[in-house]
């Protein structure tokens, strides 16, 4: 069945080259993830923060590698991007787009800082780098959602400019049972 709209950003824009990386600021960048990174992944996700908003989480390094090659496949399906916050050489932190509809126009950030990265910035800045990002290269809605009981996440998206739309009943799935869902938002002609 025929769509009546037309697509906002073409199929094979973001795949016909390599994930790129982005500035943040400073000595912020983001870049793709690697095979390398796959220690520290799996160390992040052993974290009692990381395990209390996620319903996965990482048992080995074979599995911290399954998630980072499904993440440089999501770049190649065109379904999601994400990145590493480094800082220097060191990682601390992700950002990236758990989930990119590029008929739509619109993209789902996810985040996370590494244990002993949190409460420096990183997090807000790789956040409004990235929706930056996104908006220079078509994208209209970039949005993102949190427990509403994580305040940390939803500070970030107070912080970096992001609407609250509501609250979805139940929604997710976490290890303490379903949680409420905070939705925020931001317009690319909204600014």
């Amino acid at each position: 069945m025929p769509y009546l709209t037309s697509d906002v950003i073409t199929a094979g824009m973001l795949s016909r080259d390599e994930q790129p990386e982005v500035a943040v600021g400073g000595e912020l960048r983001l870049r793709p993830w690697d095979a390398n990174d796959a220690e520290l992944l799996l160390a992040v996700y052993a974290d009692r923060d990381i395990q209390q908003w996620h319903c996965r989480t990482l048992t080995d390094l074979d599995e911290a590698r399954e998630m980072i090659d499904r993440w440089q496949s999501a770049w190649r399906q065109e379904t999601g991007a994400h990145w590493a916050i480094t800082s220097g050489r060191r990682v601390v932190g992700r950002a990236g787009f758990r989930h990119l509809d590029l008929a739509y126009g619109e993209g789902e950030l996810a985040y996370w800082a590494v244990p002993g990265q949190r409460g420096h910035g990183y997090v807000p800045a790789a956040v409004t780098a990235l929706t930056h990002w996104a908006f220079d290269i078509g994208f209209l809605r970039v949005f993102l959602r949190h427990s509403s009981a994580n305040t940390a996440s939803c500070r970030v998206a107070e912080k970096t400019g992001f609407r609250y739309e509501g609250t979805l009943v139940s929604a997710a799935p976490h290890p303490d049972g379903r949680h409420d869902m905070h939705v925020h938002a931001r317009m690319a002609n909204h600014g």
